[in-house]
């Protein structure tokens, strides 16, 4: 898989000399871990679509997500596509909050990672999209592994299924160029 993905990167840096990637796909999946495999590969800046959640206060419950598009593009996608400096604050949704801004030197390699991250909004502006799958079995084993009961219980009834949701109405596995179904 991560041969496949750096010479797909490389091929894109060789035809545009940069390349925005997005992985997307179910929680559990790896998509964090794949983009910190990345980074071993190239140097390059790494996004976290869960700073760019919409505070609480501002949700709605008939969204396909919780992805703030407008602010991931807006502060983040655009300046690197000018491939310019920028700075953005990150939102802590554990804690209803925004942190201290965050500098960001312009790089040829840059990866949001995270669910939503290919949403209708944003898909047109990334070179590479990524789509992470796993199995329930599988899915329920990591998120154990790296949360606690409480959210656990929060992840089977509010965001599993709100995933679930963006995913069977955008179809986005099928629209990405990459498809991966990761396992133990």
């Amino acid at each position: 898989m991560i041969n496949e993905i750096v010479m797909l990167i490389e091929k894109k840096l060789r035809l545009n000399g940069q390349c925005i990637v997005a992985l997307d796909g179910r929680c559990g999946s790896g998509k964090t871990t794949l983009a910190e495999m990345l980074k071993g590969y190239f140097d390059c800046n790494v996004f976290h679509a869960d700073d760019f959640y919409i505070p609480f206060e501002k949700r709605k419950e008939d969204r396909t997500g919780n992805l703030d598009t407008k602010r991931l593009k807006d502060e983040v996608i655009e300046p690197l596509k000018e491939r310019k400096s920028f700075s953005y604050r990150p939102y802590l949704c554990m804690k209803g909050t925004f942190l201290e801004a965050v500098e960001v030197e312009s790089k040829s390699v840059a990866i949001i990672e995270g669910s939503y991250s290919c949403q209708s909004e944003l898909f047109d502006f990334y070179d590479i999209h990524i789509f992470l799958d796993i199995d329930k079995n599988t899915q329920q084993k990591r998120l154990k592994e790296r949360e606690s009961e409480e959210k656990l219980v929060a992840f089977n009834e509010r965001w599993i299924p709100m995933e679930e949701r963006y995913f069977a109405l955008s179809e986005i596995k099928y629209k990405c160029e990459i498809y991966y179904k990761t396992s133990v």
